[in-house]
């Protein structure tokens, strides 16, 4: 089938499976998250003043990553146990999860998986 010795197809084996496998680990912003913040959670923490819950406003890294009143970080960049933003949509307690059960824009498991990873 192929003229290949199969000493090579394994080298070249090696050396692509881990680089597709990493780049399917790779979580894009813009395709991956965005999405995501923008349909459930920019609705209440987004650009619109009127409707921005909480003083949270996640559609600017500045504002997402800043510490609040309480100390917290809705957004801590490399610290997933201390990030409000996932601890909030992972969150058994209905009174704490968010987006708020009673609202139509609950997250899957795997929008929280992915919120988690990134």
């Amino acid at each position: 089938m192929f003229n290949t010795p199969p000493s090579r197809a394994i080298v070249l084996l090696i050396f692509i499976v881990p680089h597709f496998a990493m780049a399917a680990d790779r979580i894009e912003f813009n395709r991956s998250v965005l999405p995501i913040l923008s349909n459930h959670c920019y609705p209440c923490h987004g650009p619109d003043s009127k409707k921005r819950k909480a003083r949270l406003r996640l559609d600017q890294r500045e504002s997402a990553i800043k510490k609040n009143r309480s100390g917290d970080r809705a957004i801590a960049p490399g610290n997933v146990k201390t990030s409000e933003l996932v601890l909030r949509v992972s969150a058994e307690d209905e009174d704490d999860r968010m987006p708020p059960p009673d609202e139509d824009r609950q997250l899957t498991e795997n929008q929280v998986e992915l919120l988690r990873r990134w």
